[in-house]
């Protein structure tokens, strides 16, 4: 960063506003956490909103497909990848949906109104049944995201999921 800095004072060196910034920012440790402390206060005035336009689906399992969670239960996935790991997938990307166990035979998920070019949108606030695959997809994503425990009503989805790893 310090030759950056540096650059950028000799690229504007006769604006003496832009030279004061950048030593002020060089000098300021906290510049980052400040900026991100200044966000995360107004954020959430928007963040309710954003989850609000979100495209709303419950997904129910059958009665021998449970879905598990875990002591990280809401999960960012990106359904492209199928990335699930923590810190990875972003709330404006398309392909990010947020999956959530409400209990073991239904989940939340929530999805971006442009994934798939807004085709889902035809399932929004809707119940859909999940397949077998799915609720073992996201089982399986869920031990891999989890922090140290997950839950489940029997053994046997843990067992197969834990297989599948």
């Amino acid at each position: 960063m310090p030759k950056v800095i540096e650059k950028g004072k000799h690229q504007f060196k006769n604006n003496k506003k832009a030279v004061k910034y950048l030593k002020d920012f060089q000098a300021n440790e906290n510049f980052f956490k400040e900026i991100y402390a200044r966000i995360a206060m107004s954020g959430h005035k928007n963040l309710d909103m954003f989850f609000l336009d979100q495209i709303w689906i419950v997904y129910k399992s059958n009665a021998e497909d449970l879905f598990i969670t875990s002591d990280n239960p809401v999960m960012f996935m990106d359904n492209a990848t199928l990335n699930a790991a923590p810190f990875q997938n972003g709330l404006l990307n398309l392909t990010t949906v947020i999956y959530f166990p409400i209990s073991s035979h239904l989940m939340l998920a929530l999805y971006h109104r442009d994934y798939m070019f807004k085709k889902m949108k035809k399932f929004a606030n809707k119940m859909i049944f999940a397949s077998s695959k799915m609720v073992n997809t996201f089982n399986k994503k869920q031990l891999e995201q989890c922090d140290s425990q997950v839950y489940a009503g029997r053994e046997e989805p843990l067992k197969l999921s834990l297989r599948e790893l």
